[in-house]
């Protein structure tokens, strides 16, 4: 086993870094877990947000706050307009449909128009030709 593998293996069995040195140079170094790591690395941060805020002024944290809040409102503003949006178009959408239902039923109301009116003409025409044929008739003498 190398010295590397050795480590590595120390370094997962105890859950805690390593940290190597060099002899030669001034350099170390620290082999931890990419979980240890991100710990250590958001520790930090809020360490330094934390700094950060204990060295701002009464005045200046307010200022921050009230624009995190309008922040936060415009985000809130924007969302209920979206979703006014998404509503509108379902509206839209809707009335589009009972337009075309609406459209297909006057298309069907004019067909039935059409073929009933069609259908008189064929019987009218057909009586008169009917009554034509039978004047014709020349009665027996």
């Amino acid at each position: 086993m190398s010295s590397v593998s050795k480590i590595l293996k120390f370094a997962k069995m105890n859950d805690e870094p390593v940290v190597l040195c060099s002899e030669k140079s001034d350099e170390d170094f620290v082999i931890m877990s990419i979980d240890k790591y991100r710990e250590l690395s958001q520790n930090s941060n809020q360490q330094k947000t934390k700094n950060k805020a204990s060295n701002l002024s009464k005045e200046q944290i307010l200022k921050r706050i009230n624009r995190d809040i309008e922040l936060w409102r415009r985000k809130q503003q924007e969302n209920r307009q979206s979703k006014k949006v998404a509503q509108l178009e379902q509206e839209l959408k809707d009335m589009n449909k009972m337009t075309k239902s609406q459209s297909n039923y006057q298309n069907l109301n004019e067909l039935n128009y059409n073929y009933t009116s069609s259908q008189n003409k064929n019987n009218s025409s057909s009586r008169n030709n009917k009554s034509l044929t039978e004047k014709r008739e020349i009665p027996p003498r």
